[in-house]
């Protein structure tokens, strides 16, 4: 029984052999004859060449030095001032617009406003910019100690329970303003 099941794994690892090592193989395309490989110049890879391959640009890789530069100004965390005048650009902007406040959830418009990246939810994290006065953060009871941990900008916080709305609490946190 093991002889035959050899026998069989060799006739399809020969099998397989052949097929590989066929190249001049033509083909019909429109009319026009063309061999397949001098087009496409395909060459199979065998995984162990392919890891060795790998492995040893990996080697490689780990001496050159691809992430220096030699850029006179380097990047720099954006400051807390710069924060606070975008944030005095965007009540300016509030104010000529007659509007009351910018109401932004976990996303790029929070972290560029306050620096706060906070990933998005199904339980709302809000901060409300109003067009005067500090910016209020409305977040759920649970996540208000983490929230106090990564204020960066303004230190108003409203907090709401499972059972609350907290659009209901921006809505109230405007008008209080």
């Amino acid at each position: 029984m093991a002889e035959k099941r050899m026998k069989s794994t060799r006739m399809q690892y020969n099998n397989q052999q052949q097929i590989c090592q066929k190249k001049t193989t033509d083909y019909q395309f429109h009319g026009i004859n063309s061999k397949l490989d001098d087009i496409l110049q395909i060459q199979m890879i065998a995984r162990r060449q392919f890891l060795q391959n790998s492995i040893g640009m990996s080697a490689l890789a780990t001496h050159i030095p691809l992430f220096q530069t030699n850029d006179p100004h380097p990047a720099t965390p954006i400051s807390l001032e710069e924060r606070m005048v975008r944030i005095q650009k965007a009540q300016s902007l509030l104010q000529q617009n007659k509007m009351a406040a910018l109401i932004m959830d976990a996303g790029t418009s929070m972290q560029y406003f306050t620096g706060l990246s906070w990933y998005p939810s199904e339980r709302s994290m809000l901060v409300i910019l109003p067009a005067k006065g500090e910016i209020t953060y409305i977040c759920p009871y649970f996540e208000e100690d983490r929230l106090l941990e990564l204020i960066k900008v303004g230190q108003q916080i409203r907090t709401w329970h499972e059972d609350e709305n907290p659009f209901q609490l921006c809505i109230k946190t405007i008008q209080d303003q």
